[in-house]
């Protein structure tokens, strides 16, 4: 298997999620979750790419809107991880509070705080996170669709998954063929 550049895997992220945000926000209505999730995982994947922490480009998102990188973490986790894994977002507990992420479709202002809400929480607006986003991007083709070094090797690693002994029988079934 030919190891890929950054260049080459920047190109297909920024292809990928751009096609598919578009389509999620060309929408009249409904997909706020799925953008945000994109949004996100975008984030991490360009972070990766660029041998980053994984919340790099996400704290980027957010912190010129007043989080602090700390914050901007607990937002990542409570977006990122649970809508992939419960496709709702996670509650964030600050000592005696509970606050909500509300993801928004752009009727309210991007980070606003919401107290007419039970719990209380943020607005996340995803056409705003889009548009931030876009932008980092476009900044980032600068240096990386000309960087031909090849992935660092802890996303590289990550991008092949051993089979278990389980279910290696099956594996070579499929592929051996009648």
């Amino acid at each position: 298997m030919a190891r890929k550049t950054r260049a080459e895997v920047f190109l297909d992220l920024r292809k990928f999620v751009t096609h598919d945000a578009r389509q999620i926000l060309s929408l009249e209505r409904g997909g706020n979750y799925a953008a945000a999730l994109l949004i996100a995982i975008g984030s991490e994947a360009l972070s990766r790419i660029q041998g980053l922490g994984k919340t790099t480009v996400f704290r980027r998102l957010v912190t010129p809107y007043g989080l602090n990188d700390h914050m901007a973490d607990d937002l990542f986790d409570a977006v990122r991880q649970e809508l992939a894994h419960m496709y709702d977002t996670k509650l964030i507990k600050v000592g005696d509070h509970i606050f909500g992420i509300y993801v928004g479709w752009g009727g309210l202002a991007h980070m606003s705080v919401l107290r007419d809400r039970d719990p209380h929480g943020l607005c996340l607006n995803v056409k705003t996170m889009w548009e931030d986003f876009e932008r980092i991007l476009a900044e980032a083709a600068e240096h990386l669709t000309s960087d031909k070094r090849r992935l660092p090797k802890d996303v590289e690693a990550r991008l092949i998954r051993q089979a278990p002994e389980a279910s290696l029988p099956g594996w070579q079934r499929l592929f051996e063929g009648p």
